[in-house]
This record gives C-alpha cells, structure tokens and sequence, in this order.
C-alpha cells in the first residue's frame, strides 16, 4: 500500500478535494505477503473511489473518473494524454478510435518506449516545480503534513483490513 495505493489515495483526495471520510480495504497475499490492496474510498458527499495495488499482476497504471455524462482516464503506460469516453455508446469505438490515433501520434510517448525511458510528463512537472521551490525558498506541495495525513488514511485502511471493517479516517487534507 505504501509503494503504489499512496500515490492513488493522494491523487483521489486532491482531486475531490477532501480528504476521505472512511475506508474498506481487503489485503491478499498472492506471491508475497499483503501483495495486492483493495481500497474502497468514502469522500463527503457521498463520493466513492476504488484503488487496486498489486504486485505481481500485469502492469498497469491506471486512473479513471467516472462522471454521469463519461469517463476521464489517465494512463501514463498507454498514452501522454487524458483520454475520454462519453456515455453514449454509439460514441464510444469513435473515441477509442480517437484516442489510438493520439497516442500514435505521439512522437515523445514512442521515444519514451523505444528509448527505455519511464519517466512520465507529470513526474518531470512535479520534480521541476519541487526544486523551483526549493530553489526560491518556497514550502514543497506536497509537504510533511500532507505525507502525514497519507500514511493515516494508510494506517486506517490496514486497520479495516485487520478488523474486517469499513474504518472512519481522520480530517487532515494533504
């Protein structure tokens, strides 16, 4: 969970907004102890989220945002863009269509994958705007705290795993 959900579990709450009210976790042990989590995230209003970490399964590194109109997925192995699906089904092969024709057309994602290259936009962004920070003397986003409030929501989520139930998180907001 600390290798690969924590990741997942800040993106979620920074994109809600909030921090998650409860959270439901199962942990299972396929090649190694406690190799796979599924997270079943609570934020305020409702708003529920999914996370799937495991080693030792295909490789895959995905966040989806279903909304009632669609579906927003980032996949960085598949694609430098932020592809779309709308509810409509008779939508649905034109976009797969579209977004294919993105990625193909993506002289940077190829280079990345012919080169061995695995650094993805969004870490060069976040490295690039941590040392800029540093460098002013400026407060690095995330901080400490919000590394803190993470582990909590962690600590929370193998607490659920353990006792077999969904377990209330505390109100820190990375």
């Amino acid at each position: 969970m600390l290798d690969l959900a924590s990741h997942h579990l800040d993106l979620a709450a920074w994109l809600v907004g909030k921090p998650p009210r409860s959270v439901a976790c199962d942990l299972l042990s396929r090649q190694t102890d406690d190799d796979t989590a599924l997270l079943q995230l609570e934020f305020p209003g409702g708003i529920p989220a999914q996370i799937l970490a495991a080693f030792g399964g295909p490789e895959l590194h995905r966040f989806e945002i279903l909304g009632e109109r669609g579906l927003l997925l980032v996949d960085p192995y598949g694609s430098d863009f932020v592809e779309t699906r709308t509810a409509s089904l008779d939508r649905i092969r034109l976009n797969q269509f579209l977004d294919a024709a993105r990625a193909l057309a993506s002289p940077r994602y190829w280079l990345r994958k012919v080169t061995g290259s695995h650094w993805h936009v969004s870490y060069r962004q976040a490295l690039g705007c941590f040392v800029r920070g540093a460098l002013a003397g400026r407060q690095p986003q995330p901080d400490l705290a919000a590394g803190c409030a993470t582990l909590a929501w962690l600590d929370a989520a193998r607490e659920s795993a353990r006792d077999k139930r969904k377990v209330a998180v505390g109100n820190a907001l990375p």
